[in-house]
């Protein structure tokens, strides 16, 4: 019986250590100014509906896997959802739960996060990679994949990168020629 609770022991704590994940609390806030006006449109409301995570992943918390990976207080595809929506009320965008024109939907395909170095130190870079698609009634009018990346230096914190990251899925995906050209 001793031998059993120890080589359970030793399981627990090989496995505890093996999805050693850091571990952030995400309060993001889109301050950019991506200088898009959507209150002059007269195409109708958009819905944001849901945000999915495809990735392989044991918890929905998890922003990156891995030894070295990084754990959310609340699940990534709720803070793109997030991000998105602040993106597009500072453009004055009307937004909608019912009766709209447009749905905006999305997948999180990826995300990984690598060390590189460069001459002011050791930056981390996180890579988010978001399908968004854009459905008006029962026809896909718009589909694309975001590169959500950003670099921030090893003394900034993942928080950087993660910051830097969601703020170029907004500015991406608000900036597409043609995504404006189907809502406004």
């Amino acid at each position: 019986m001793r031998i059993i609770t120890l080589v359970c022991f030793c399981l627990t704590s090989i496995i505890s250590f093996s999805s050693a994940e850091e571990s952030l609390l995400i309060d993001y806030i889109y301050e950019g100014g991506h200088g898009v006006d959507f209150g002059k449109t007269t195409r109708g409301p958009i819905k944001v509906g849901e945000i999915n995570d495809t990735r392989d992943i044991a918890s929905p918390e998890i922003i990156v896997p891995g030894e070295d990976g990084y754990i959310s207080n609340k699940p990534l595809s709720e803070v793109i959802r997030s991000a998105i929506i602040q993106g597009l009320e500072s453009g004055d965008a009307k937004l909608v739960e019912e009766g709209q024109n447009f749905t905006l939907t999305g997948d999180i395909i990826s995300s990984e996060a690598q060390v590189i170095s460069g001459e002011n130190g050791d930056s981390i870079r996180l890579t988010i990679r978001t399908n968004l698609e854009l459905r008006d009634a029962n026809r896909t009018v718009w589909s694309t994949v975001i590169f959500g990346r950003g670099t921030a230096l090893v003394s900034e914190g993942f928080g950087g990168a993660l910051g830097r990251a969601l703020d170029r899925t907004v500015n991406d995906f608000i900036g597409d020629t043609y995504f404006q050209i189907e809502v406004l």
